[in-house]
């Protein structure tokens, strides 16, 4: 028999024994690859944008946009986030490709979706916004404060943001600006298994293999930031960052 029961055999022997025929295996947990990890600390991370980083796998970031970019979402991480966040920057080209490119087909089988979790509030907000510009750090940090129930309070000055959930992924383009927020990233097959961390870390994983040429930045709650994005040689790496 394969898997661990629920029960202990000691537990089983106590129960009647039609009982004991019906207490269900534990489900397995499927195997799934590894990644490259690393740590790296901030100043290390930037430079390596700059001038390419050979033993982390990773490319000179050429466009001095998106290199720019780079630099805005790490200060937004480590500068300004009030908790968790999920921020994957690329260029729109392949965001569409992976989350936008089957809006016609027929075929009925799950394709990856970028569905916004609080009916385009955050996107609309931040429309025409430079992810440099103070106005989208101040919303940030605000989507950023978790309250008890992960929702804009009822009393917000934005009569819009009230009640709204505080949940989903930032996608910005490489030169700054958002293409969608607060968006739930359905359908994105699993690319590698990241111990110990939950469905944000996985979606990350996920969205920076599916998108190419894609930085993946994640924030847990604690304050935790790791960046995921495909090497050269086409495997994950993910850096953890700090100070």
């Amino acid at each position: 028999k394969q898997g661990t029961a629920l029960l202990d055999e000691q537990d089983k022997v106590s129960l009647p024994e039609s009982m004991r025929q019906s207490i269900p295996e534990t489900l397995q947990s499927s195997g799934l690859p590894g990644f490259q990890q690393h740590h790296c600390t901030r100043t290390e991370i930037e430079a390596a944008f700059e001038e390419g980083a050979p033993h982390l796998g990773l490319h000179p970031v050429e466009c001095p946009q998106s290199s720019a970019t780079l630099r805005s979402v790490l200060s937004l991480l480590f500068d300004t986030a009030a908790g968790g966040a999920l921020i994957c920057v690329a260029d729109p080209v392949a965001l569409r490709w992976v989350f936008d490119s089957h809006g016609g087909s027929d075929s009925q089988a799950a394709v990856p979706v970028a569905q916004s979790s609080d009916s385009g509030y955050m996107t609309n907000r931040l429309k025409g916004i430079h992810i440099s510009d103070g106005c989208f750090a101040t919303a940030f940090r605000e989507f950023t404060e978790h309250s008890n129930n992960d929702r804009w309070p009822e009393d917000h000055p934005d009569e819009a943001a009230r009640g709204r959930p505080k949940d989903g992924a930032f996608l910005l383009s490489n030169s700054g600006y958002r293409l969608k927020c607060a968006a739930k990233l359905l359908g994105l097959p699993p690319a590698a298994a990241f111990p110990n961390a939950g469905t944000k870390h996985q979606a990350a994983l996920a969205c920076a293999s599916a998108v190419a040429d894609s930085f993946v930045f994640v924030r847990s709650d604690s304050g935790t930031i790791h960046l995921a994005f495909k090497q050269r040689c086409g495997r994950l790496c993910v850096c953890t960052l700090h100070e």
